[in-house]
């Protein structure tokens, strides 16, 4: 594309090629950008928050095909493995893990929206841990381990506060829900409905494990104790659960949530707002904690890298 052009005043076919070249110029970047837009140049992302309990833990115990690259031009400032990942012994898929390295739904939203720009997902994924509910208010309470998958999320702090004239005040849940993709969703489900024949073979490796044992003893668990697979709401919110009180407020305005957490909301809007050729969006996240203030980060690492492996399973179910 370069060249000299002389400038004359008798004629103007200089300014013509010039213009010419700029029309091509400005066509050959509205092609490329449609072409970015409407394809997809990665089998998934995955997300997690925090680094030493979620994103450390679940890049070591992926299967590699071989060692990932660990640093991105678009996020030179996050953790992040990029390679294949092995998803059984024939199947391998080309993955970008990345660390958010904060919490928060605003954080989220933003680094998954960058990652589809950049990456170009099918899948963009969410995983690490998450507050469970450990009481019968729950229509299905957690135990230690248990996995949590994100079949519609909302934001459980999003609505209004109105003073009453008896000068007490209510809260009016104005929460938006986002749901897992409608093509996603049957195979996901029929994925969990078959739990012990899909999702179950690839935990019970990590749950006989003796540090399953010993931290399972910790909670009253018995030996042998596998994972329950939920399947259903889990509200995403910016203020950290720490009290029996406070779980009791969001079980009352979202009587079916399952659990909660504190990115899944921001993650599943970026998917469902992105340009172009829209990624599914997914969120895994194993039970590390009941809201009642004790955190137990022995099970951190745990639960992370249990949703890691029930992602192992869904993605062989969806290949299939």
């Amino acid at each position: 594309m370069f060249a000299l052009e002389v400038y004359s005043e008798a004629n103007t076919s200089w300014a013509e090629r010039i213009s010419a070249k700029l029309r091509y110029l400005a066509k050959s970047k509205d092609a490329a950008l449609h072409y970015s837009l409407n394809n997809f140049f990665y089998d998934a992302v995955i997300l997690c928050a925090r680094y030493e309990n979620e994103f450390k833990p679940i890049v070591e115990q992926v299967h590699w095909v071989v060692e990932p690259v660990r640093r991105s031009a678009f996020f030179p400032h996050n953790h992040c493995a990029i390679g294949r990942m092995r998803v059984s012994t024939d199947r391998a898929l080309e993955v970008v893990f990345l660390c958010m390295e904060q919490m928060g739904m605003a954080p989220a939203a933003a680094i998954a929206s960058n990652a589809i720009t950049a990456f170009r997902p099918k899948l963009m994924c969410m995983l690490g841990m998450c507050c469970g509910f450990h009481t019968e208010r729950c229509s299905s309470p957690s135990n230690a381990g248990d996995i949590i998958i994100a079949r519609e999320t909302a934001c459980w702090e999003e609505g209004r506060y109105t003073t009453l004239r008896d000068s007490s005040e209510e809260f009016r849940n104005r929460a938006i829900f986002r749901s897992i993709d409608p093509d996603l969703h049957p195979r996901i489900q029929q994925g969990v409905e078959n739990a012990s024949d899909v999702v179950i073979p690839y935990l019970r490796k990590q749950y006989s494990s003796r540090r399953a044992r010993r931290l399972f003893e910790e909670f009253g668990l018995p030996e042998g104790h596998l994972p329950s697979i939920k399947y259903g709401l889990l509200v995403s919110g910016s203020s950290v659960v720490a009290s029996a009180q406070q779980v009791e407020e969001v079980l009352e305005r979202f009587p079916n949530a399952l659990g909660l957490e504190m990115e899944m909301f921001g993650v599943y809007t970026a998917a469902v707002t992105s340009l172009g050729r829209r990624p599914n969006v997914l969120g895994i996240k194993g039970v590390a904690d009941f809201g009642n203030g004790a955190k137990h980060k022995r099970l951190q690492a745990f639960a992370s890298v249990a949703a890691l492996r029930t992602l192992e399973a869904l993605l062989f179910q969806l290949q299939s």
